[in-house]
C-alpha cells in the first residue's frame, strides 16, 4: 500500500512491521520484496516522492571536496521513489574476492565473502533483466597488472517503472513515500533500535517501530545517518 506522510496525520498509522527499510532504490525494494514474499510485514520509506523535485533533491546538495569539476554529491544521485536507477545506464559488474577481503588500511573488510553473493546471481538476473548469458561474451582490460572483467548492460530497468504498481498493490509492504529518515533512536544502554525517527517535508515527526532495520539509501547517506 501507498502513504504520502505529507498528507497524513501525526501517528495516524501505529502499525508494527517486522522491518523497516529505509531507502526505496534498487536494494531497498529488493529487500522489500523478497522478505515480504517471506511473510515478513515491511515498511518501505522513500524520502522523495513518486516523480523528482527540485525540492527533494536540494538535500542532497553538500560540498564536494577534490579534484572533481562537477556536483558528483548532488547530481549522481537521484531522490525519489526507484532511486538512482532512474537514470542509471544500465552497466554491470561483478565484484572482485579482494572487495571483500580484510585490506592494510585498517578497514575491517566485509562480513560476508563473495560467493555468500554470487548464490544470488540468477535473482539478480532476473531483477535486473539481464539476459541468461550475461558476463559470458564481454571482457575488457584495465591496463597494467590488472586482469580481465567483464560487464552486461540492462536494459537498463527503471526500479520506479518496473516495481511501483506490485508495491502499492502488496498486502504486506506499506511504502511511504516523503519519508525522510531524521533519527535513530536507541534503547538506553544503546544496544537496541527503539524507533524510528521520520520527517515530512512540512518537517512533522512521525515515530515507526520494527523488529529489524536496514538501511538502503546509498553509501553516503548511510555513513551519515549512522556517524549522526
Amino acid at each position: 500500500m501507498l502513504f504520502d506522510l505529507n498528507k497524513l496525520t501525526k501517528n495516524q498509522y501505529s502499525k508494527q512491521y517486522d522491518v523497516c527499510i529505509c531507502g526505496a532504490g534498487p536494494a531497498g525494494i529488493t529487500v522489500a520484496r523478497t522478505l515480504a514474499a517471506k511473510g515478513m510485514r515491511v515498511a518501505l520509506f522513500e524520502g522523495g516522492g513518486l516523480e523528482f523535485s527540485e525540492a527533494s533533491q536540494k538535500l542532497y546538495e553538500g560540498k564536494s571536496v577534490g579534484n572533481n569539476d562537477w556536483d558528483a554529491v548532488k547530481n549522481c544521485r537521484l531522490r525519489f521513489f526507484g532511486g538512482t536507477s532512474n537514470h542509471w545506464s544500465g552497466m554491470c559488474g561483478f565484484f572482485d574476492e579482494v572487495d571483500f577481503e580484510k585490506q592494510n588500511n585498517h578497514l575491517p573488510g566485509w562480513p560476508i565473502a563473495r560467493a555468500e553473493v554470487l548464490q544470488y546471481f540468477d535473482a539478480a538476473k532476473e531483477i535486473l533483466d539481464l539476459p541468461k548469458d550475461a558476463f559470458v561474451a564481454k571482457a575488457h582490460w584495465l591496463g597494467l597488472n590488472f586482469k580481465y572483467y567483464s560487464t552486461s548492460m540492462s536494459s537498463p530497468t527503471r526500479f520506479n517503472t518496473k516495481y511501483l504498481t506490485e508495491l502499492k498493490n502488496a498486502q504486506s509492504i506499506d511504502l511511504y513515500i516523503n519519508a525522510n529518515l531524521s533519527n535513530v533512536r536507541l534503547t538506553d544502554d544503546l544496544t537496541t533500535v527503539k524507533h524510528l525517527e521520520l520527517s515530512n517535508h512540512n518537517l512533522e515527526k512521525f515515530n515507526f517501530s520494527a523488529k529489524q532495520h536496514v538501511f538502503a539509501m546509498g553509501a553516503l547517506e548511510n555513513a551519515r545517518m549512522l556517524l549522526a
